[in-house]
């Protein structure tokens, strides 16, 4: 019997940051003792589970600015750095020049903090739809993979990954399988809120699915689902000028992000990492071809 296999990612966003500026607020403060934190979470999971111990962070360029002694001490155990652009916005809301611009300055960020070559990608919100795909021609002038496209099939099944090809440009993308649980709602197999809604046995079986599907399971996660104790809770008085109801409503929202089901979450991936293995950086994938 094949041994069941997946890579275990993290999205390495500064959720308080992100938060503030999407709001307006000129000068969002970073939450580094939140982002390390999270961090010695994630790597005692890793530690503890059978597998690789060595994970694939994707990391904000703005993370790598305002806390690059994390970065740094990352990468000098082992763990592979990816870009998940400058600042966490939605690559469907931009252009291809502004997205252009944008990875150049991510990517020298990131490769200065981590001393690492910089080759693996991820979009926030995986935010290329078919109308933001030029995305991945600039893509592939830069990365060697990508991990952004979400679909409910593959056409090659016989591999593990794809191949995009732009002209003399090649790129490898590792698919994240989508599966419509509901009417009306799909799951992203499998991260982000939908590992802390999901009951386990629900997971276990989507990526089954993925698997006989011909996917590799990819398991997504962000440093404030490993938290639980508003380490990266932005405060009322944080949202800057925004009207009073904006302001009850982050109040409200940020409890999807940064409590509902985060202890749980924490359980379930332990869990998942016993039956499917972790494979350690994702750009390792690559080494034998």
């Amino acid at each position: 019997m094949n041994k069941k296999v997946c890579y275990l990612s993290i999205d390495f966003e500064d959720f308080s940051y992100n938060l503030q500026r999407s709001v307006g607020v000129k000068n969002p403060k970073p939450r580094p003792s939140a982002l390390q934190l999270s961090v010695e979470r994630i790597l005692n999971i890793v530690k503890n589970a059978p597998g690789s111990d060595k994970l694939t962070f994707f990391s904000t360029g703005q993370v790598a600015r305002d806390c690059p002694e994390i970065i740094s001490k990352l990468s000098e155990n082992g763990h592979e750095i990816g870009c998940h652009s400058y600042y966490h916005d939605n690559i469907n809301t931009s252009n291809k020049k502004k997205f252009s611009e944008d990875l150049d300055k991510a990517i020298k960020t990131i490769s200065q903090s981590s001393g690492q070559k910089v080759y693996g990608f991820r979009a926030p919100n995986f935010s290329i739809d078919k109308g933001s795909d030029w995305a991945y021609e600039e893509l592939a002038k830069r990365f060697l993979y990508d991990s952004s496209y979400v679909s409910e099939s593959r056409l090659n099944t016989c591999d593990t990954v794809d191949t995009i090809n732009f002209h003399n440009f090649k790129m490898y993308e590792f698919p994240v399988y989508s599966h419509q649980l509901l009417p009306g709602f799909k799951v992203r197999v499998i991260g982000g809120t939908f590992l802390k809604i999901l009951p386990l046995k629900i997971i276990i079986k989507l990526m089954n699915r993925a698997v006989d599907r011909g996917f590799l399971p990819l398991i997504y996660l962000h440093p404030y689902e490993f938290l639980y104790n508003n380490e990266f809770w932005v405060k009322s008085n944080e949202l800057g000028d925004i009207t009073f109801f904006r302001k009850v409503y982050w109040q409200i929202r940020q409890n999807q992000w940064l409590r509902f089901g985060n202890k749980r979450a924490i359980e379930k991936l332990s869990k998942i990492l016993e039956i499917f293995h972790h494979q350690g950086n994702m750009v390792n994938h690559f080494s034998e071809r």
